[in-house]
């Protein structure tokens, strides 16, 4: 039995459309609920409610223009709808309010693109063996104790190796930061 070659339809392009939109989105559009929102459950809620409604109305999307400000506005609309609901809660914020929270956090997004950058690029230029104790610290996420146990190494000498490597990435990172945003003053 031979399976036919999938050809791909127009609703499963849309789908992975979506699914590529929303992953870059979805990062910016949890901190900016995130901000309005206190209690952590209502702010899983509010953005799986904002998804659901990106989803629904993906088709509406011009994809001419960027997706992050459209998104942005479909969860403003879902924060109102919140608040609306939850009218007794003490920190309720304003429409304006919201707007620039909005604003502030898309903003800071294009930021942290750089940064990401940067650091992938630097992370590039350290040594091999800092670069393995970085992963396994913060990728791996264990401890000083078991990175010594797995390299050989004393526990002061892990602390010590990763403070110098945390120290030099983060003035690469500022400095490789600076160069992709054209700030090089």
């Amino acid at each position: 039995m031979s399976l036919a070659p999938h050809n791909p339809t127009p609703e499963s392009e849309q789908r992975k459309q979506f699914a590529r939109c929303w992953m870059q989105a979805q990062p910016v559009v949890a901190a900016y609920i995130a901000s309005g929102i206190r209690d952590r459950q209502h702010c899983e809620d509010v953005l799986q409610d904002t998804a659901l409604s990106i989803a629904e109305a993906f088709d509406q999307y011009d994809a001419t223009k960027p997706f992050l400000p459209w998104a942005m506005g479909v969860a403003r609309n879902k924060l109102l709808q919140y608040y609306r609901n939850h009218h007794r809660d003490r920190l309720v914020f304003d429409e304006a309010l919201l707007e620039q929270i909005g604003v502030r956090i898309e903003a800071q997004a294009e930021h942290t693109k750089d940064r990401q950058l940067a650091l992938a690029h630097c992370l590039e230029k350290l040594a091999e063996h800092a670069r393995e104790m970085i992963k396994l610290r913060y990728v791996q996420d264990l401890g000083y104790d078991q990175i010594a146990e797995m390299l050989g190494r004393t526990r002061a000498g892990v602390a010590n190796s990763l403070y110098r490597s945390r120290k030099a990435l983060a003035q690469c990172v500022k400095a490789e930061s600076k160069r992709l945003s054209g700030d090089d003053a």
